[in-house]
This record gives structure tokens, sequence and C-alpha cells, in this order.
């Protein structure tokens, strides 16, 4: 037992003070006697014995002092634990090492069985569920529904990522302070309910692949294998390009030794290593990286050419695309729309606009052209790595005022300046790259391959497994994901693609339109071993507030003294 407010048992003090008014007030009743020699003798003797008899049998003085109880306990707020009967919230590990089969059928079944078990015998107010990924998630939110926290126990499934156990606590942790936290892994958590399942887990694994390009249309693959196994192993090694076998090699390696093996194989968009099963965890025998013939963001010019503008585009794109006289129903297509020296409304997508200034947007030209220096620079920005504008002299540049974005070079005026809102993204040049020094600057490129890549996002990159990314959707609304489990349509929202976690190890392409882009997900393998059943912590529990029950009381007690004191009352008047 414990109080919230413990001042209010200071209020305990008024029962003494009710006891002495009880025993100081006077009680007189009026009798009819014949004479009084005899009476005083009586009282004489009464007196003696009445400080006690004041006291006998008298029910309304006990309920007086109850009630002073009840109010002062309901002031201080009890607070009484009772084990189990709170909310509850379940974490289970979903991270690559619960594949493991060294637990039958496997260390995530045996768990999500116990978890299970767990929730069909357990007695609370609320359930809760979070799912120890990477990036942990509350897959059931506290529910006074059992069936619903069965349901999302039954659909959770094991990652090819990492698990943040601490985070996923953590996370259990802001559902409900006061809940008690079961976690199911392969490893425990001091301090909480810890299932553990499995032990050290020895394992033979690919850790990294490579490819990197050769003349003649070529690669080389390079494979890292790691044995993390107490026997020497022979481990056979097979390359695909593509899905289609490339090539077959072999790696020896002593306990704990790691070493790579190499193979030239045609050119491809993505390349895939496996080794033939070494122990109980299947998911690290694969890993797949992007080959070198990658696709290339598309872009579209439109306006007057600019052979430094284009000589640069094709040096980061594919193209580009020409377009004469402008016609937004076309840009949807592209990645990048690029417009130089046109002044159209934009629709959403992907723009770079060279000595353009939109009306549609929150900036607008001021004045004439005139020439200006660039003075300042961001360095935070992505548009502006490896890139410094310091000095750069444009002869002609159009000034501009914005009223919002975000200035990331300016001189007199601004020079270059950045948007994102509403499904529109645009980098502003207000002069052509012909009409300044810049082009004689190896950052000239750079700061175009930078735009390209903040304007379309990458079109292909390597991730570990458990991550997710958003893409801009430029002027698109639909797009379909193709992946190791099948193909999803997306929707955009908010001028994005926003993908599912890549849970699973493999190839990711992306299809909108004409616009592909590709993602290689390799799993995340982890080193080290997994530690061994530690003790249960001590029990949880919840705390059940009597407050408002003594409140009840102290006013039953207050109603039953009314009635005792109307009644006494009644008595004395007979």
């Amino acid at each position: 037992m414990s109080f919230l407010s413990p001042a209010g048992l200071w209020w305990l003090a008024a029962i003494p003070l009710v006891v002495l008014l009880y025993w100081l007030r006077p009680r007189r009743v009026p009798v009819v006697v014949p004479s009084l020699v005899l009476w005083r003798r009586s009282l004489r003797e009464e007196a003696r014995r009445r400080p006690l008899r004041r006291f006998e049998r008298n029910v309304l003085l006990l309920v007086q002092v109850l009630a002073v109880a009840a109010a002062a306990l309901s002031l201080a707020r009890p607070q009484d634990s009772t084990a189990g009967a709170g909310d509850v919230v379940v974490v289970l590990d979903v991270g690559l090492r619960m594949q493991a089969t060294d637990v039958p059928p496997s260390r995530f079944e045996a768990a999500r069985g116990a978890a299970l078990k767990l929730l069909a015998g357990l007695r609370a107010v609320r359930v809760g569920v979070v799912a120890a990924a990477r990036s942990p998630r509350v897959v059931q939110p506290l529910t006074t529904s059992r069936s619903d926290a069965v349901a999302a126990v039954r659909g959770l499934r094991p990652t090819d990522g990492a698990s943040d156990l601490e985070g996923a606590v953590a996370v259990a942790r802001s559902l409900s302070p006061s809940a008690t936290v079961y976690v199911f892994s392969d490893r425990p958590v001091s301090g909480l309910h810890s299932s553990v399942f499995g032990g050290a887990l020895e394992d033979v694994a690919i850790t990294g692949v490579v490819a990197s390009p050769l003349p003649g249309d070529r690669m080389r693959v390079t494979v890292t294998v790691r044995n993390g196994t107490s026997l020497a192993r022979r481990v056979p090694v097979s390359v695909l390009v593509q899905g289609r076998s490339a090539a077959h090699l072999a790696a020896r390696l002593a306990p704990g030794q790691q070493t790579s093996v190499a193979a030239t194989v045609p050119a491809g968009l993505w390349v895939e290593a496996r080794i033939a099963p070494q122990d109980a965890l299947a998911a690290t025998d694969r890993s797949v990286a992007l080959g070198t013939q990658l696709p290339r963001p598309r872009v579209l010019m439109v306006g007057p050419p600019d052979p430094f503008l284009e000589a640069g585009l094709r040096a980061v794109a594919a193209g580009p695309d020409r377009q004469g006289t402008p016609d937004p129903r076309l840009w949807g297509r592209f990645d990048v729309v690029v417009l130089h020296r046109v002044q159209a409304p934009l629709p959403p997508g992907n723009f770079l606009l060279v000595a353009s200034v939109p009306t549609n947007l929150p900036v607008r030209a001021v004045g004439r052209v005139r020439e200006d220096v660039v003075r300042f620079q961001s360095r935070t920005h992505p548009l502006l790595r490896f890139v410094d504008l310091t000095g750069a002299r444009v002869v002609r540049a159009w000034p501009t005022r914005p009223h919002g974005g975000e200035v990331l070079a300016e001189g007199e005026a601004p020079l270059l300046w950045a948007y994102e809102a509403g499904g529109l993204r645009a980098v502003l040049l207000p002069f052509s790259p012909s009409d300044s020094d810049l082009v004689l600057r190896p950052d000239f490129p750079i700061l175009l391959a930078n735009a390209v890549d903040w304007l379309a996002g990458p079109t292909s990159s390597q991730l570990e497994a458990g991550t997710t990314v958003s893409v801009p959707a430029g002027g698109l609304q639909e797009a379909v994901l193709h992946g190791p489990e099948g193909s999803v349509r997306l929707r955009a929202a908010a001028g994005r693609f926003v993908l599912p976690p890549f849970d699973r190890a493999g190839v990711y392409l992306l299809e909108a339109g004409t616009v592909r882009r590709v993602w290689a997900v390799r799993p995340q393998v982890e080193s080290g071993t997994v530690a061994s059943t530690a003790p249960a912590a001590p029990r949880q529990r919840a705390q059940v507030d009597w407050g408002r029950w003594l409140v009840g009381l102290f006013v039953a007690l207050l109603v039953a003294e009314w009635w005792l004191f109307s009644a006494q009352a009644r008595v004395g008047r007979t």
C-alpha cells in the first residue's frame, strides 16, 4: 500500500477532536421526580463514572470517527499493487537471428508460440504488441480486445534485418509507463520478463558483395565470407547476375576467419552471391548488390539549347530528351524536367529552372538583369555537397525575391534557390550557365549531379534489411514495387511514394510510368554471440487507486450519521 498524497493523512488528527467534542457535549434530559434527596446522591455517583459511560454503545460516535478516517484516506489517495491486473505489452523480436532453426521449428516460431500462450492465460486490462525490428514499430496499440492482440502476434514474421530490443522496450514503455513488459527474444533484457530462445549461434555467412566495372561490358564481383564456427570449412560460393548463374567459386576458411573470393562475370543490373547451407541460419547464406548497368534518371530539357547545360546533363543522366514547345502533359514521364528560359506555371513534379521564374512559385523576379558574384553559400544542403560556388561570377542574372523555400547561394541577390512543397520540387538558377564562369569550374557537373539526385532521388542504392525509404513522385500518382515477396501497388501521398519496410533481403524494383528505381537490400549480419538465459525479473505490479472508493464510503457514512442523529432526536422527544 502506498499514498499518492501522504499529506492527506494529517486529517486523521481530527479524530481525537471529534471524540473530545463528543465527550464534552452536555446531554440534559428533563425528568419529573418526587424528591431531590436521593437524586443528588445518585448524581454524585454518576459523575464519577460519566467520562467512560459517555462512550458506551454509541453508534453515532463510531460513524463520525469512520467518516473522518474515510475523508482523510481519500485525500491521501492510497494505491494498492495487484499483480496481473494492469496493462501488458508484448515485445517480440523479429530480427534475422530469430530465423535460426537450432530451436525447433525456429527461434521465432518458438517465441511466438510462447507469446500466444501468455496472451491466452493473461489477466490484463489492456494489451499491446511491439515488434523489435531495425526500427521498432507498434503493431497493436493498447486494446481491451484480446483477439486483436493475438491476431497481431500471429501476423508478425521475422525480418532479414537487425533488432533493436532496447528501442522496442522504450516504445512499449511509451504506450503505458506502468505496463508490464514481456520480451520474447534470443537474448534477455535486464529488469524485464525475458523469455530467451536459443543461445550462442555458430554461423557461416556472406558479409559483403561488391561489383566493379571492367572493360568490354564485364564486371568483377568480390564476395566476402566469414566462418563464425569452431571448425574449418570449405564453402562453395555461387555468383548469379540478374538471376542467372555466372560463376562458381570456393573459399577455405579456418575457424573465425574471413576471406574474399572474386570472379569476372557479364555486366548486369544486380548480382547475387550464395553459399551452400552450413549451419542453422540460412538467411545469411545469400546476399545481393548492385551491378554496373544501373538505371540513370530520365531528364527532359525544355526551351532553347544551351551547350554547357546539355553537356553537363549528359554526364549525369540519360539523354536528355528535348522538347521545343512546352507541353506539361508529357512532363510526368521524366524524373527531372529542365526549363531553360521558359516562363510557365509548374504542375507537380521535379524541375531544374534555369533563367526561368515560374509564376506559381513563392519567388518573383524584381528589377533588370545585372552582374553578380557569389559571396555566400550553404554548407549543409545536399545540393552543395562537394561544391564551392564562392567567387563564381555571373554576367547576367535575374534579381529574385523569394517568399519561401531556401536560398543556398547569393551575392547581391539570390543565385541558387531550392523549394519543396505540395508534390513539387524545384531548383532555381536565375541565369544561364553560358552567362557565367561557373561552366569553367569543376564544381559545375557536380552541382548538376547533386541537383538531379536531390530532385528525383537516387535511381539505385544499396541498403540493409529493415530500412524504410520514400522517393519523390514527381507528377505521377501510382507506382508498382516488385520485391522478393511479390508486387505491391503504391499511391503518391504529399508528392512522394512511401515504400513499405524492406524487411526481406533481395532486389526491389519500383516502376512509375517510364521511371525505374532499383534497390539491393542485403541481410544485416550481426557479429558476436547471444547471451544465455537470465533469471526472470521481479514481477511488475499494476497500481489500483482506492481514492474514489473511499470518497464513496465517506458519503455513505455521512448519510448514516444523519439518519442515526435524526433517530436519536425522535427518541428523545418521545
